[in-house]
């Protein structure tokens, strides 16, 4: 058993427009795709308890997401490990659940724990959201298993400036 605070699955409740541009392969079910996929948030009729227990109506009403790629080592094959992603929304806020299976979680990299620190020196999701729908700018969340916590603006498809 790992000594840092890490558990295979986690919420997170962000308060975003709803529509989110997913680095995945997959369409519901798992199935590739040969580019990454819009994802559009389903409306939820009851606000998800945010608590990392993914057994709430409000989540398991949710289509899970699947069928990932990698940035490190191999950008850009299938995730090693399968990654479920569930998105809902209502009037206040968007809901995001991600459940990252590990068949070894006592040897996942935690990295530092400094607030933005580069999660591309530890195991680590990142989540890229398209709120200007234009396929150019938006937000970049992201979190490792130590509970590390990044954000950012994506500007001119992070080419940088703004």
């Amino acid at each position: 058993m790992s000594s840092y605070p890490f558990r295979t699955t986690f919420a997170l409740a962000l308060v975003l427009p709803a529509v989110v541009e997913a680095q995945s392969q997959g369409t519901p079910g798992g199935s590739l795709a040969a580019s990454p996929v819009t994802v559009a948030a389903v409306r939820v009729s009851s606000v998800p308890i945010v608590d990392g227990d993914l057994s709430d109506v409000a989540w398991t009403g949710l289509q899970p997401f699947s069928g990932f790629t990698q940035r490190i080592p191999r950008d850009g094959e299938p995730a090693t490990l399968q990654t479920e992603v569930r998105i809902g929304h209502d009037d206040a806020a968007l809901y995001v659940a991600i459940r990252a299976h590990d068949d070894r979680p006592d040897l996942i990299i935690p990295g530092d724990r400094i607030r933005d620190y580069d999660l591309t020196q530890s195991d680590a999701l990142v989540l890229i959201f398209d709120t200007y729908n234009d396929g150019v700018n938006g937000f970049v969340f992201g979190t490792n298993p130590a509970g590390i916590e990044y954000d950012g603006q994506v500007v001119d498809q992070g080419s940088g400036g703004g």
